[in-house]
C-alpha cells in the first residue's frame, strides 16, 4: 500500500480524534477547519484517497457518513458503503412518497368539495 501524504495523515488523525471525542464522524466543514484545508472539495479528495487506501468508508450522500475501517475486511467495508447509499436512497424515496401521499390527500379533498358543489346544483 502507498504511504499516506502528510495531509491524508492529518485528515485521518482528525477523524480518529473527533470520533473518539464525539462518538460520531465530523462534517466536511469540521474536517476542513480542523486541518486547515482550504475548501470542502479538497477534503472530499482526501477522503476519497483514504477510502481508496481502505482506511475509511466514506458515503458522500450521508451527512457525517465517515467510518473508520480499523482492519475490517475490505468486502465488508464496501458492503457498508453500499448499504449506507441504499439507506440514503430509501430515505429520499420515502420522503418523496410522503409528499405524494399528502398531495393525493389534498386532491381527494378538493374532489370532494367539487362533488359537493356539483351535487348541490342538481
Amino acid at each position: 500500500m502507498t504511504e499516506l501524504t502528510e495531509r491524508q495523515t492529518a485528515v485521518l488523525d482528525y477523524i480518529t480524534d473527533y470520533i473518539g471525542k464525539h462518538h460520531r464522524s465530523p462534517t466536511l466543514r469540521e474536517i476542513m477547519l480542523g486541518t486547515d484545508i482550504s475548501s470542502t472539495s479538497v477534503v472530499v479528495d482526501q477522503l476519497r484517497e483514504l477510502h481508496n487506501h481502505k482506511l475509511i468508508v466514506h458515503t458522500p450522500t450521508i451527512s457525517r457518513g465517515i467510518s473508520l475501517v480499523n482492519g475490517v475486511d475490505e468486502q465488508l467495508a464496501d458492503r457498508l458503503a453500499d448499504l449506507r447509499y441504499e439507506y440514503a436512497r430509501a430515505e429520499k424515496a420515502e420522503s418523496q412518497l410522503d409528499a405524494l401521499l399528502d398531495e393525493n390527500e389534498a386532491l381527494r379533498e378538493k374532489l370532494a368539495e367539487i362533488r359537493a358543489v356539483l351535487g348541490g346544483e342538481a
